[in-house]
């Protein structure tokens, strides 16, 4: 039975709860992905999550709106010695789409010469990374 008041499950009913936000499936990959980076990018080099997408209040969201973040923007930012801007969006591998302002945002980058990938798994993104010169160690995946 469950308590809609508490919007808890019953010990025998797997339903979620009503108010509970989406799991984010790319979750994992990113830490993976940024615990490698932690780890192996070169210090001249400057990374960082773009934390958009995540599922929040709608008044947190009004809020970021407000003061100008626009969607599209992909999940990391890479700022290469030289001042290059580097783009990565992180997508599950059968069903993560690109949202028409991120393909905007790509054809955007790729039209002013900013390097911009889509990894659908952690091989791919280490391979973006690679590519760029962002490591300073080669990682191969076990």
């Amino acid at each position: 039975m469950r308590i809609p008041s508490l919007g808890q499950l019953h010990l025998w009913d797997r339903r979620k709860k009503a108010n509970q936000p989406p799991y984010a499936t790319e979750f994992r990959l990113a830490c993976a992905f940024a615990d490698t980076l932690r780890r192996t990018a070169r210090k001249d080099w400057r990374w960082s999550h773009f934390p958009s997408g995540e599922w929040r209040e709608t008044v947190t969201g009004e809020r970021l709106k407000r003061q100008g973040l626009h969607k599209g923007w992909p999940d990391y930012l890479f700022i290469s010695p030289t001042g290059q801007l580097h783009c990565l969006e992180l997508k599950r591998r059968s069903v993560g789409r690109l949202t028409e302002e991120q393909a905007a945002f790509g054809a955007w980058c790729k039209a002013h010469g900013v390097p911009w990938r889509v990894a659908r798994t952690y091989d791919d993104a280490i391979a973006a990374v690679t590519e760029w010169g962002v490591l300073r160690l080669e990682v191969k995946p076990q």
